[in-house]
């Protein structure tokens, strides 16, 4: 029977250690084809008050070593506009509807279901401390939140951070609460 995990019970349970070891682990079965990550579907449709837009964006992918598969699909509504490029959240406070559906890859059955918010930020986190450990190449992988590409900065462990995503960040990833690097 599937559970249920809340982001305080992600954040009780999950430590960023853990994290960074679980993307490690990720990474390398993608690099060896025992993962998959397909890219993203996201597509939005006109509201019926002309004001707001619908969007979705939907991740899903596998990993054989953990014997996982999951499937994040997000709901928001941004800002209508003719401009295709803008991407401006139609409430920035607005409750985050994100799932993650967690099925087990040996018999299909799902095995959770989660909140995405904490877990989100902790990936970010944890693939940017990755990749800027002083083990790892030099290179940083773009960072997926979508957080990064608006106004609201990443957040990892319930902290702001410097994302990754844009060139002046690429620097360093730091929790700029405790000013100490991932």
């Amino acid at each position: 029977m599937p559970i249920v995990i809340t982001d305080a019970d992600a954040a009780r349970l999950l430590s960023i250690p853990e994290a960074i070891e679980a993307m490690r682990v990720a990474f390398r079965d993608l690099a060896e084809a025992r993962a998959v990550n397909p890219p993203r579907l996201r597509y939005g449709i006109e509201t019926p008050d002309g004001g707001r837009r619908y969007t979705a964006n939907i991740h899903a992918g596998a990993v054989q070593s953990y014997s996982v598969a999951c499937v994040r699909a997000g709901s928001n509504f941004t800002v209508a506009t003719n401009d295709p490029q803008r991407k401006a959240l139609a409430d920035p406070d607005a409750p985050n509807w994100t799932i993650i559906v967690l099925y087990d890859l040996t018999t299909g059955e799902p095995l959770a279901f989660m909140h995405e918010s904490y877990l989100s930020g902790l990936r970010v986190g944890a693939t940017s401390a990755r990749w800027r450990s002083p083990r790892s190449p030099a290179r940083m992988p773009r960072c997926s939140a979508s957080s990064a590409q608006g106004s609201r900065p990443c957040r990892v462990a319930g902290r702001s951070v410097r994302c990754a995503r844009s060139s002046a960040c690429r620097s360093s990833v730091q929790i700029q609460r405790t000013g100490r690097h991932l």
